[in-house]
């Protein structure tokens, strides 16, 4: 009875005999659902540099729902195209240019999303530079631009230039603006459709590098005369430079400039003789402009001598009247020049570049005035033996780095060794300052056959070749070389003969 007894304490004890197995009808165990796979979202694929965008990873599960997983994965980013930012949530921020890949992982599950990073957008341009510029003249704009990513970037190479009026101003490189005639004229900047426009005012301006004394073959000073006459006997307030920009002399082309002594005895001869032709030269395009430089008593003569004395000697109420005493800036300019060496003195200008064409010491017979200034591209230096327009024999940019260098005012530097590739390309000779104290050689190398080049040593003063023993000096042959030695500072023409062109290398040495 006792063994009965503890068997069924046993049973009460455990609650029931097979108490393990499940009471039918209750509910089944809970399983947690497991991460199938992640989706990494960006809503735009591509950004400008520095734009940025949220990130979105969500993870699928087994039990068909998604989550929000982008506190918990781990994120990085493949290429140098963004960066995460995390400044304000988790976001992805373009840095520049490529190809940025955005990875995350969680639980052994991984996703990525590609993103396209483009240059930041422009937002404006702005146009920097003179606005203003001479007819015949350069200048050099600069482009800015103003970024969305606020970058500011110059931009000169990368923008379209035009102009409004390619009569007045042509683009010769990015941003550089030549003035071809006066007036007004809009440059126009474009890029990415952001367009800018500056206001471009072509001014007149008497050409650069002019003397300030009248010399042979040089350009004609810049002078000015108040209270000039008019052969009608008004007057004028005349100048070079309103020969040069003037509108009212417009279809001028030359100047043709008789000067003159109130003791002369032949000028009046000479004076005839010119007004003669008054006609013909007018129709060719020539202002007569008549200079008194002295008067009967070897003084100073004015404007109101001047034309006093033409009238008396029949000056046929033709050109202008002018009295050197009264030349601005400095009186007497042309009286104490150095080409002034008898009376009557003719010089010929012409307008493009008012340099002289043609003198009368030239040539022991009167010049052909008419044809002079119906040919004033011609080479005049011997009047009796013309020589047909220059014709320049170099290809473009064979010029030499110091160009313009045509003139005496602009003359090229030479204190040192120095190897110059460069050339006559214009009808203008080349001039080379010199300024070492010892010993110097200087050669020239190019192409006889091209050109014929010589260099002589030009006397500043007087704008002609130093002389010795009434001979230039310098190096004059037919030769591809030419060569001159010297010594302490000076001054170098290279010029083609008879008008010749050609391009040339130029050694400069200390011995």
């Amino acid at each position: 009875m006792l063994k009965v007894r503890s068997l069924g304490l046993c049973c009460l004890l455990l609650g029931a005999c097979g108490g393990t197995e499940k009471e039918p009808g209750g509910p089944p165990p809970v399983v947690a659902p497991t991460l199938q796979g992640l989706t990494v979202s960006l809503e735009l694929p591509m950004l400008e540099v520095s734009q940025s965008q949220v990130i979105k990873v969500d993870g699928s599960y087994s039990d068909g729902t998604t989550v929000n997983l982008l506190d918990k994965v781990e994120l990085s980013i493949t290429g140098e195209a963004a960066v995460l930012d995390r400044s304000n949530g988790v976001a992805i921020k373009a840095v520049a240019p490529g190809t940025a890949v955005l990875k995350a992982t969680f639980e052994g599950q991984s996703a990525e999303s590609t993103l396209t990073v483009v240059p930041a957008r422009l937002v404006s341009l702005s146009i920097a530079g003179n606005a203003a510029v001479g007819a015949g003249e350069t200048v050099q704009l600069t482009a800015t631009g103003v970024f969305a990513d606020d970058s500011v970037q110059d931009v000169t190479q990368a923008v379209t230039w035009t102009v409004s009026n390619v009569e007045l101003a042509a683009v010769e490189a990015p941003g550089t603006i030549k003035g071809l005639k006066v007036g007004a004229v809009e440059v126009v900047a474009e890029l990415e459709s952001v367009r800018e426009v500056l206001a471009l005012n072509v001014e007149c301006r008497y050409p650069a590098g002019a003397p300030a004394t009248v010399l042979e073959y040089e350009m004609l000073p810049n002078m000015s005369w108040e209270g000039a006459f008019l052969g009608d006997g008004s007057k004028i307030n005349f100048s070079t430079q309103s020969f040069f920009c003037d509108a009212q002399f417009a279809d001028k082309e030359t100047i043709v400039l008789l000067v003159m002594a109130g003791w002369c005895p032949a000028c009046p001869g000479y004076l005839d003789r010119v007004t003669a032709m008054a006609d013909d030269l007018e129709a060719a395009g020539a202002l007569l402009v008549h200079v008194e430089a002295e008067t009967e008593s070897y003084g100073p003569a004015s404007n109101a001598y001047a034309n006093r004395k033409i009238n008396s000697m029949g000056g046929g109420g033709r050109g202008i009247r002018i009295g050197d005493a009264d030349t601005k800036p400095v009186a007497d300019t042309i009286r104490n020049s150095p080409v002034i060496t008898a009376y009557p003195s003719v010089f010929i200008y012409r307008k493009r570049d008012m340099r002289m064409i043609a003198t009368q010491s030239a040539s022991e017979y009167y010049l052909p005035l008419v044809d002079i200034v119906e040919n004033p591209e011609w080479n005049w230096r011997d009047p009796l033996n013309p020589l047909p327009a220059f014709e320049s024999q170099c290809t473009e940019g064979q010029d030499e780095a110091s160009e313009p260098n045509d003139t005496l005012a602009t003359a090229a530097l030479l204190n040192g060794p120095a190897l110059v590739d460069g050339g006559v390309c214009t009808d203008a000779a080349d001039y080379y300052r010199i300024d070492v104290p010892g010993r110097w050689r200087l050669t020239i190398q190019f192409q006889n056959a091209t050109g014929n080049l010589d260099l002589d040593l030009w006397n500043a003063s007087t704008g002609r070749p130093v002389t010795s023993n009434n001979q230039p000096v310098g190096s004059f042959s037919t030769r591809n070389a030419e060569a001159y030695q010297g010594e302490g500072p000076g001054m170098i023409r290279v010029y083609g003969v008879n008008g010749a062109s050609a391009p040339y290398r130029l050694f400069f040495e200390i011995l």
